[in-house]
């Protein structure tokens, strides 16, 4: 995969960036430990996506920091 800064910060466009892979891992983590609750409570999960929208905040210094992410789950579960 390749990253880049974004355009604005004088990287390249149409490649990811490092906030998207922050945006992404902080997505895994959640789906990671869902899917493990799932197994763990014998939950009989059909499916599981999630999109996920990170906010941040640029600072004086030029510095950015993510002060929000809102998950939006999309799960599925086996009627029983």
């Amino acid at each position: 995969m390749d990253f880049s800064a974004p355009p604005e910060a004088h990287g390249h466009a149409g490649v990811l960036t490092p906030e998207d892979a922050f945006v992404a891992a902080a997505n895994t983590c959640v789906m990671m430990m869902f899917l493990w609750a799932c197994e763990r409570f014998k939950i009989p999960l059909v499916s599981y996506e999630c999109r996920v929208e990170g906010t941040k905040i640029i600072e004086l210094d030029r510095t950015e920091l993510f002060t929000r992410l809102v998950f939006h789950p999309h799960i599925r579960v086996k009627d029983l």
